[in-house]
């Protein structure tokens, strides 16, 4: 599991997660990055990186608690290691993201509590079957803790309320009014 959470607040985070899941790790690293060496973390590695497949998926956790901890940690067990890596980030909907009202955007997961986003590299065509059914099962295990899903990480056959909830119906008329021709091509129909 890989947390993200402000500078400095890293050891707290770690153990707030291990007494709200109950459950020792097996080991525990921290890290204090920059945010342009997150953002380069999370993208899989330096500028000149071969680019990899993936598959994702995100759930966003409406309150997390000790119940829907223990739930994200269940999903990411049900992984079948001999497929390959699997893992989930946690991502924290706090400091920035909470300073717009959650309709003054697209995006309205701005009083929630995290983001889980389930992300499986897989370097074989053969891998993205089992990736897509093990992300299926993990959103089977937080389903009454996920109040929506984290655009960025688009999966077929979603509808657009998932990413978008109560802000879809402005968007869609925004988007009629200044894209009618669908010039803007995201992959979402709505």
């Amino acid at each position: 599991m890989l947390a993200t959470c402000p500078a400095g607040s890293g050891p707290a985070v770690a153990n707030a997660i291990k007494s709200a899941v109950g459950v020792q790790p097996t080991g525990v690293e921290h890290k204090t990055l920059s945010h342009m060496d997150l953002v380069m973390y999370l993208a899989g590695g330096s500028a000149t990186s071969s680019p990899r497949s993936f598959v994702a998926g995100s759930d966003v956790i409406g309150t997390m608690n000790s119940a829907a901890a223990q739930s994200i940690v269940a999903a990411l067990g049900k992984w079948p290691p001999a497929s390959g890596r699997a893992s989930v980030i946690v991502d924290t909907l706090s400091g920035a993201v909470g300073d717009v009202d959650p309709s003054g955007s697209a995006f309205p997961w701005r009083r929630q509590s995290a983001v889980a986003q389930w992300y499986v590299e897989t370097p074989g065509s053969g891998q993205v079957a089992a990736a897509n059914k093990w992300i299926g099962a993990a959103h089977q295990a937080v389903q009454q803790f996920s109040v929506g899903a984290y655009v960025n990480y688009l999966e077929p056959n979603t509808a657009p309320a998932r990413y978008f909830g109560p802000n879809l119906a402005r968007l869609t008329a925004i988007r009629q009014r200044y894209d009618p021709g669908q010039l803007m091509y995201s992959g979402i129909v709505f």
